[in-house]
């Protein structure tokens, strides 16, 4: 029950994040924790359910070199992928909730370049921690 529980609080922490994230400009946030996030909460509720439900085990597998390689390379490319979508995605929150409610991209960075991508960076290993994740990888953990 507690990790039933566990599921709804992250479920609703996600939908306030995405929100916040939203409303100061970072939108590729608000759209991971929409939509990536919250699916992936509901799937592991389910499979972590249905586990527990069939009594069975929880299969999980150890990364080798390839799958690390591989791993190493999807963070790259989506880092490169966010640091050019994020300003753009930026652009279409601020047409969805008006450019009152929402700052520009950037508009709370100290350091534009630095800043853009470090948040592209965290973002990518946060997609790549949620794939290993729902794949089993135990190293994810």
């Amino acid at each position: 029950m507690h990790k039933y529980v566990a599921y709804v609080l992250g479920i609703i922490n996600a939908a306030l994040f995405a929100l916040f994230a939203f409303s100061f400009g970072l939108a590729i946030e608000g759209f991971i924790n929409l939509f990536i996030y919250i699916p992936i909460m509901l799937l592991m509720s389910y499979k972590t359910t249905r586990i527990k439900t069939n009594k069975s085990n929880f299969e999980s597998f150890r990364s080798n070199i390839y799958s690390t390689i591989f791993f190493v390379f999807l963070t790259i490319v989506l880092t490169i992928v966010f640091y050019f979508t994020n300003p753009e995605l930026n652009k279409v929150a601020i047409k969805v909730f008006g450019a009152d409610k929402v700052y520009p991209y950037g508009g709370i960075f100290r350091y534009y370049v630095a800043a853009s991508l470090l948040n592209s960076l965290i973002n990518a290993l946060s997609i790549v921690a949620l794939t290993m994740m729902v794949l089993g990888f135990r190293d994810s953990w």
